[in-house]
């Protein structure tokens, strides 16, 4: 008898776990997708569907060597990201800034710490150009006062 009522309770117990895991499963995959739409978000994780385009050289170097695994991808920053960077900055600078000095600024920045020298230097005259509100004196490049 005593046999017989602990193979009735362990049923029981995979029947209720079989439905428990049935029912939760959509909430579940819901909170799973709403996760990866977060991490989308905050700039942590790409999207499935975007690849990442790269030479024919680096993709035949990634399939017969290992050169390079331990060794971060580099991403794209968020788009304005540079624009906001170079506000920010002569907004909390005390006087005009040299094209020079907001570059060497920006590469300060988490987000444009590793780039190079001359294509940010290239990227912050044209976002310069992009932005309203900054005025070019003989000094270098300032916000104008707000109106």
């Amino acid at each position: 008898m005593d046999l017989a009522k602990n193979s009735i309770e362990e049923i029981i117990a995979q029947r209720v776990e079989a439905l428990v895991l049935q029912k939760l499963a959509p909430v579940v995959t819901k909170i799973r997708e709403a996760a990866k739409e977060l991490k989308m978000a905050l700039g942590d994780e790409t999207p499935e569907h975007v690849t990442e385009k790269r030479s024919l050289r680096t993709r035949a170097q990634s399939k017969h060597s290992d050169a390079g695994e331990d060794r971060p991808t580099r991403k794209r920053a968020p788009k304005g990201a540079l624009q906001a960077a170079i506000t920010q900055i002569l907004h909390s600078s005390s006087g005009p800034l040299t094209l020079t000095a907001i570059r060497d600024k920006v590469l300060e920045t988490k987000t444009f710490r590793s780039g190079n020298r001359n294509g940010i230097y290239s990227q912050t005259a044209g976002a310069i150009g992009r932005i309203k509100g900054i005025k070019k004196t003989a000094e270098g490049y300032s916000l104008s006062p707000r109106q």
